[in-house]
């Protein structure tokens, strides 16, 4: 057939098209199939064919890559890796693809979240718009951005479903695509109805798509530079890590532990920490000088000391920590004194128990804030100093660094 759409007519091939579309909408999974070797066939064979209607084929062959493929179902993975087959058929790469045809791609997409009866096709939609932001970054424009924005908020009302925590995720790449544009072009009363969207779903006692919450309040208090969602957040965090630790030892907690054992309930409970942490790394630059931080980096610096906060969840906390910091740029100085004297600590410890890759990722966080020392009010010597006194920086490997960040002043 693929060969033969040369010779056929432009309504033939329109009438072709819009049945392949209509079938991948649907729910019949063998129609789905055979969309899917139609576009792949055409791509192949009659390409010239095919070009007149890529932006109509394109966002749904995204869709469909977007689709979650469940653990250990083989079937599952293979027509998954076919979709992605017809994707490098019909496109350069994704980064290209939705620059093209971002407009028809979030059209599709926000009308399936909103309107889909389908919780499936709802996490798709969702996902894509997720995948279609990243790949824009900045090149989305703030009208693009804004748009979604405010649809994905509002498809937040009501319960959470399965799935419904990626659209506080594709809300978290929306923000970060439009950045600091937000809130320039947002209404005093469209910021104050997002902050309250935003602070409801971050405080649902499902605490997993919670810290999803926490996450996406995070970003949008750094765009905004929002120290009340910011103050916020930290004080829920600080809430939230106090009923998890207590979860470990069957204290009660906004989580349900119920019928887990001893051992579940404490992986379950360093996941959700863990959420909560890096989320409180997130906020961080929407802090602009140290009467504002000084509460959150002493909170921080706690929890690097804690000896009831797993060290996996540390690891994940310093990773974020470290992005953060390199982001940050505070108009005034910051106070990071403790917080450096209790990661170099830590990292001391890490080392004593055998988890040099940790401590390592300890100290990546401390380099961050010696290579711009006047802005977190901190002494480059001092510093180094510091890490000389201790033995992570020789048993990482990492304390040199320190020193050839001082040779190149």
């Amino acid at each position: 057939m693929s060969y033969l759409a040369k010779f056929t007519s432009p309504n033939q091939m329109k009438k072709l098209i819009k049945t392949v579309v209509a079938d991948l909408l649907g729910s019949d999974e063998d129609l789905k199939t055979s969309s899917c070797h139609v576009i792949s066939n055409l791509a192949a064979n009659s390409q010239e064919m095919l070009k007149g209607y890529t932006s109509q084929i394109v966002p749904y062959v995204l869709l469909e890559k977007c689709r979650e493929v469940p653990k250990e179902d083989e079937i599952a993975r293979e027509k998954q890796e076919k979709w992605n087959d017809v994707w490098a058929e019909l496109v350069p790469t994704t980064s290209s693809a939705v620059r093209l045809y971002k407009e028809e791609i979030l059209n599709l997409a926000i009308d399936l979240v909103t309107n889909n009866e389908v919780w499936a096709v709802r996490k798709q939609a969702a996902v894509m718009i997720r995948v279609t932001f990243e790949n824009l970054k900045k090149d989305a424009g703030i009208d693009v951005a804004k748009k979604s924005a405010l649809s994905l908020r509002d498809t937040l009302n009501g319960r959470i479903w399965d799935g419904k925590i990626e659209i506080l995720r594709a809300l978290t790449s929306a923000f970060e695509a439009g950045g600091a544009d937000f809130k320039r072009n947002m209404s005093a009363t469209e910021i104050e109805d997002m902050e309250t969207v935003l602070r409801r779903e971050a405080s649902k006692k499902n605490m997993e798509y919670a810290g999803a919450g926490l996450a996406t309040i995070a970003t949008w208090a750094v765009i905004s530079e929002s120290v009340e969602s910011a103050t916020w957040l930290a004080k829920k965090i600080d809430e939230n890590v106090t009923k998890l630790i207590g979860a470990r030892n069957d204290a009660d907690s906004d989580d349900n532990m119920d019928g887990l054992s001893n051992l579940e309930k404490e992986i379950r409970a360093s996941k959700l920490v863990t959420l909560n942490l890096t989320a409180l790394a997130i906020s961080l630059p929407a802090f602009n000088n140290a009467e504002e931080a000084e509460s959150t980096l002493s909170q921080i610096a706690g929890y690097v000391k804690s000896t009831v906060i797993a060290w996996k969840s540390k690891q994940f906390f310093f990773n974020e920590l470290a992005k953060s910091l390199e982001k940050w740029t505070p108009r005034e100085p910051v106070a990071a004194g403790k917080l450096i004297d209790n990661i170099l600590e830590q990292a001391d410890e890490l080392c004593a128990q055998q988890k040099k890759t940790v401590a390592t990722d300890a100290l990546q966080v401390v380099l961050r804030i010696q290579e711009r020392s006047d802005r977190f009010g901190v002494d480059r010597n001092s510093v180094l100093d510091s890490v000389n006194r201790g033995v992570a920086g020789s048993e990482t490997g990492l304390g040199s660094r320190f020193e050839a960040k001082m040779d190149t002043d």
